[in-house]
């Protein structure tokens, strides 16, 4: 498995070398998985092949130069084929790797941009929370020194009340939105 570094260096040696056209796509993949059972077969069909002319009485009747030309070229035939089958098992491994690390980097970039949008959302919401409770904290302020309290009273005082001013609304939150579904007719509370 390449770490995404070692995977674009290999990426760019690889167009580099011109061997890739086009970064491996499922089809690629589908096409190097079809060569590489191709190549099973041949290898499977050379080797019995190979067993069925290498039998004893196949041989039986065969000159000796002659016997030993055909064992050759017999044991050639499953050599290339497992040639061809090493190749396209070669061939597999690095589309699929390739394939798996574009899938990996890919993922990795939406779980970035994900992490990001939350982050985001996050710090829209504290900057919100700020903005609500200094809004607050200023008209409750002037509230509380004109009713005769004192700015040290309400520094002590404020975060009990912003806590019971938080629940104040979100309860009156939870009250206007079942207002608004009892107000459409379809729900009965």
């Amino acid at each position: 498995m390449y770490t995404p570094e070692e995977y674009r260096a290999k990426l760019e040696e690889v167009h580099a070398a011109n061997l890739l056209k086009v970064p491996p796509t499922e089809n690629t993949v589908r096409e190097a998985r079809e060569r590489l059972h191709n190549a099973r077969e041949q290898v499977a069909q050379a080797e019995a092949e190979a067993r069925e002319q290498l039998a004893p009485n196949a041989l039986l009747y065969m000159r000796h130069d002659l016997r030993a030309q055909h064992i050759a070229g017999i044991n050639a035939r499953v050599s290339a084929a497992k040639d061809a089958l090493r190749a396209a098992q070669e061939h597999f491994n690095e589309v699929s790797r390739d394939a798996t690390a574009l899938a990996l980097e890919a993922r990795k970039r939406s779980r970035e941009f994900e992490q990001k949008a939350e982050q985001k959302r996050k710090e829209a919401q504290a900057e919100h929370a700020k903005e609500q409770e200094a809004e607050a904290k200023e008209q409750f302020r002037a509230r509380y020194l004109a009713s005769g309290g004192t700015e040290a009273g309400f520094a002590a005082a404020w975060p009990a009340m912003w806590a019971k001013e938080l629940e104040r609304r979100t309860l009156q939150e939870d009250h206007t939105y079942e207002a608004r579904l009892r107000a459409s007719g379809r729900y009965a509370f």
